[in-house]
């Protein structure tokens, strides 16, 4: 694992432009976002574990590149997939927010992955204290370069408007981080709706839906392999292989590895 401090690449940037948090940001408020959130940058290798169950979580994460993989262990000993995660995709928001002593989960990439790795601190603190959050002029160096204006000497006007600006992003994020932790708990209801179907063909047609609704698409990629996937729906590889062939014989789906397109 490697940890550095995040300098992101055009592409990485037009991908952080396209995730809820950060989407409609020019160039200097996604600087101040990553700073807000404390970003890291994190390279992990294929299989290499980010965080095992037990362990204390106190961040969340944003996946840049590569595939990353959130599981637990049932009693029976059994990995339980509870989300495969791509590019532009964020996980242990909610842990990270409660700030949970044990996890309870495990997270390690399925390839090899870059990731953000964020802290909720300070959006923790701007709820309790605002003024600790907008990262002011007075947290800023006192004294400038060679040459340059210190920040006791800059421009009072200019200064009380960069605070504003760093006051109004706060809460800009803290109100975006909300929404995704109400999103979160809106997926994980219509999960509980998906596993509580009858039969496995049910399951899918819900999962599937779920997908549609989520790409805006009847064609969409699964972020789980075969083996992934039987097991978010609490079922085996066998026996999802024989049912997917069977609602593509039925005409209800087509497919190509997790490549599906629902027919109707």
């Amino acid at each position: 694992m490697n940890i550095s401090i995040p300098s992101l690449s055009a592409s990485e940037r037009v991908l952080l432009g396209k995730c809820p948090l950060f989407s409609g940001f020019p160039e200097p408020d996604l600087d101040f976002a990553l700073r807000f959130f404390g970003a890291e940058r994190v390279t992990l290798s294929q299989g290499e574990s980010l965080l095992n169950e037990g362990d204390p979580i106190s961040f969340f994460g944003l996946v840049l590149s590569g595939k990353i993989r959130v599981s637990m262990t049932a009693i029976t000993g059994e990995e339980l997939l509870m989300a495969g995660v791509l590019p532009g995709g964020t996980f242990g928001e909610s842990l990270c927010y409660l700030r949970t002593g044990s996890a309870g989960i495990s997270v390690r990439a399925d390839l090899d992955s870059v990731i953000l790795r964020m802290s909720t601190d300070r959006l923790q603190n701007s709820l309790l204290s605002p003024e600790t959050a907008v990262l002011p002029a007075q947290n800023r160096e006192k004294s400038a370069p060679s040459g340059g204006i210190s920040a006791d000497h800059a421009d009072p006007t200019a200064r009380n408007a960069e605070d504003l600006n760093a006051a109004r992003l706060s809460r800009l994020l803290t109100d975006r981080f909300l929404r995704m932790l109400a999103h979160r708990a809106l997926s994980m209801n219509r999960r509980i709706q998906t596993l509580t179907r009858t039969t496995l063909r049910r399951k899918l047609i819900a999962f599937f839906s779920e997908c549609r609704d989520e790409f805006g698409s009847d064609a969409f990629t699964v972020p789980m392999d075969r083996e992934g996937l039987a097991s978010y729906l609490g079922t085996n590889r066998s026996a999802l292989s024989r049912e997917l062939s069977a609602m593509k014989k039925d005409g209800l789906i087509d497919f190509r590895r997790n490549e599906f397109r629902l027919c109707r």
